[in-house]
């Protein structure tokens, strides 16, 4: 099945065209690598912002807790910096 790309500039598609006989794949082909890895990419980024940017799952008060019950415990056997 042929389907029509619109609206691409000349210098995109020489650089589309180079690519693909440099790699030996049909535009096709080449395209949907390029699909691929740039969901990939995006997915990569979506899962460290889920981790980096979530909220807070303690409270500060229950961070610094959490943080004196340990240096209590290292104290206690001599794990002190």
């Amino acid at each position: 099945m042929e389907k029509l790309i619109r609206n691409i500039d000349t210098e995109s598609w020489q650089l589309i065209k180079t690519e693909a006989i440099k790699h030996n794949l049909k535009i096709s082909q080449l395209l949907k690598l390029l699909i691929l890895e740039h969901m990939r990419l995006e997915n990569k980024k979506k899962g460290w912002n889920m981790i980096l940017k979530r909220d807070k799952v303690l409270s500060d008060l229950e961070a610094k807790k959490i943080k004196d019950a340990v240096s209590e415990f290292e104290k206690s056997y001599d794990f002190e910096d």
